[in-house]
């Protein structure tokens, strides 16, 4: 379906080959990984890659596997992979990427770094590229019944607690409760996969949320760890960075229909390199295909350090009527380096204790090879990208299509594409409709930074895949009902899930209502709803007090408004908390 480049085959190959003498005379050849396991626990069924990449099968690349609703044969991305990139002290890009696979490109290996003081960034031997291409799948209720004196699943028995310290590996791998202190992980001990079972979390002081690295989440979590020295780079064709990623893929099975829609993905990501990495960035590339390919539109919004998409017309051809919206959600992001005066993480906090970056940049670009706004060729594309610029390192400028001066464009640098008004920097509404932009085959990239990565520095980056569809009011009705899941997905995770009931909203703009006006139903979604603790009015525009006919589904409220004459009406909707909410309605 994704087309390869003969150009940029040829020029992988000479370059690489070149690349050679770059590498230790012990370097291994590790093969690409082949690894490949489904996260399918709740409304989700998605594949994931050990080698950075997810979402997908690179064996049979015809469609993407995020099948939502599970067993729909329905699928809502492609693709998609994590880039990071920096410069070194002698001033080099530095990138380690992934994309389709094209031409067999590759930029990640399986398994951990070796580190020794004579290799500047790490090595592994290739023994360890082929053990450690698998994945551990952990079910949070298997680890619960062990703890209560049941059996240990293979993949708990097998738990790559520790790293091989005579092969120079850092002693401390996977995350586990170590129930003697030893610090080796053995099951039979009582040690097992760390899911903080007592809930009990450390609180960052300075913004009240709850510090939850170095656990493990979801009802079920699959965790993988690779690298970017296992070979030479053919993707990027960067030298290597000496970078050790552990990965986390989870989800929950939640009555709480949003976060039943939800799968989440974590990186800890280790600079074993001797390398101190500056003006640094990480991002989420990630190609759509929400239903059918050719027809969806894509955009951001910065307060909710989301990326998304959605449909560009009413109808799809995979989806039928009311198609879904989809997004990438920055939860957590790399460390600010020092005091900026800039609200990063976009909490309405500026420079407290561990700041860390959320969405920082937000770019689209065409599906070709149209220099300099399609797909990236050479090793400094994927960082331009990642910094926010066009290929040629031109800044990318608000409205239009962000390069050529038509359809609106300003000719003012901006960091983020296709806002709508969520951009606090500019105050005219920026999407794909306004610019006459087509709907077509999409793909965006989300990114964080810019931060130093230290040799030895760790740091930890969550993002969460939200999806929504909305039974009436077309697209913008999903995309609306996706930004209130994004909200409530935040909140989950800054209370380290201590809680996967839905969160109280804190304020009107977190309620949904739609469509308005409506015909004969309208409909409140509303995170925290129970059937016990609200009560439900409306009145007629004379004040007339009206009983509500009405049906909960989840956290949506149903109402039935057929027997009701064409005016205006004013519903109010009271929690037990003594919260209210009320909102003016129009039927047609």
């Amino acid at each position: 379906m994704k087309s390869s480049y003969l150009l940029f085959f040829l020029f992988s190959f000479s370059y690489a080959f070149g690349q050679k003498n770059a590498i230790t005379k012990n370097a291994p050849y590790c093969i690409r990984t082949q690894a490949q396991v489904d996260l399918a626990i709740n409304n989700v069924r998605t594949r994931i890659l050990n080698g950075g990449d997810l979402w997908w099968d690179p064996n049979d690349n015809s469609s993407g596997i995020y099948e939502i609703p599970k067993g729909s044969g329905k699928n809502s991305l492609y693709c998609g992979s994590i880039w990071i990139g920096g410069i070194d002290a002698g001033g080099q890009i530095k990138v380690a990427a992934q994309t389709y696979r094209q031409s067999g490109s590759n930029d990640f290996w399986s398994g951990p770094i070796s580190k020794t003081t004579t290799n500047s960034t790490g090595n592994i031997d290739t023994s360890r590229c082929y053990h450690f291409d698998r994945f551990w799948v952990i079910n949070k209720n298997d680890v619960q019944n062990f703890v209560q004196g049941g059996n240990a699943t293979p993949d708990m028995i097998s738990w790559p607690g520790n790293g091989d310290v005579t092969n120079n590996e850092l002693p401390n791998l996977a995350p586990f409760f170590d129930a003697n202190n030893d610090g080796i992980y053995n099951y039979l001990d009582g040690d097992y996969p760390n899911f903080n079972l007592s809930k009990n979390y450390p609180i960052n002081t300075t913004n009240n949320t709850s510090i939850c690295n170095g656990n493990l989440f979801g009802d079920q979590n699959i965790w993988w760890i690779f690298n970017d020295v296992g070979s030479i780079k053919t993707e990027t064709n960067s030298l290597p960075m000496g970078l050790e990623i552990r990965a986390q893929a989870y989800a929950f099975s939640s009555s709480n229909i949003n976060l039943n829609n939800t799968t989440f993905y974590n990186y800890e990501i280790i600079n074993r390199s001797n390398e101190t990495y500056s003006q640094s960035y990480f991002g989420i590339w990630t190609d759509v295909d929400l239903g059918d390919a050719s027809d969806d539109y894509v955009g951001c919004d910065v307060g909710l350090n989301l990326g998304f998409s959605y449909n560009g017309k009413p109808t799809d051809a995979v989806y039928g009527a009311n198609p879904p919206a989809i997004g990438i959600e920055i939860l957590n992001g790399p460390l600010v380096d020092s005091l900026d005066g800039i609200d990063n993480n976009k909490n309405h906090l500026i420079d407290e204790i561990n700041e860390d970056f959320r969405m920082s940049k937000f770019v689209y670009y065409t599906s070709n090879s149209q220099l300099p706004i399609g797909n990236p060729v050479f090793m400094e594309d994927y960082y331009t990208y990642l910094i926010g610029k066009w290929m040629n390192g031109q800044q990318i400028t608000y409205g239009g299509d962000g390069y050529f001066s038509n359809n609106g464009n300003t000719g003012i640098p901006c960091n983020y594409m296709y806002p709508g008004t969520s951009d606090p920097a500019f105050t005219t509404d920026w999407t794909m409709p306004i610019a006459n932009t087509q709907p077509s085959d999409m793909r965006f990239l989300t990114s964080s930074g810019p931060f130093t990565m230290l040799p030895g520095e760790i740091n930890y980056i969550s993002d969460a895949v939200v999806w929504a569809k909305a039974d009436s009011g077309g697209p913008l009705a999903s995309l609306a009902l996706l930004k209130q899941s994004a909200r409530e997905m935040q909140t989950l995770y800054d209370n380290c899930f201590k809680t996967t009931d839905s969160i109280e909203l804190s304020n009107t703009n977190e309620i949904i209502y739609y469509p308005n006006p409506f015909i004969n139903q309208f409909s409140i979604l509303i995170s925290g709803l129970h059937s016990n603790d609200f009560t439900l009015v409306l009145y007629d525009i004379q004040g007339k007090l009206i009983q509500p006919d009405y049906t909960i589904l989840g956290y949506k409220i149903e109402v039935n408004a057929s027997q009701l004459s064409k005016g205006i009406y004013i519903y109010s909707l009271k929690l037990k908390s003594g919260k209210s909410f009320t909102k003016k309605i129009v039927k047609m």
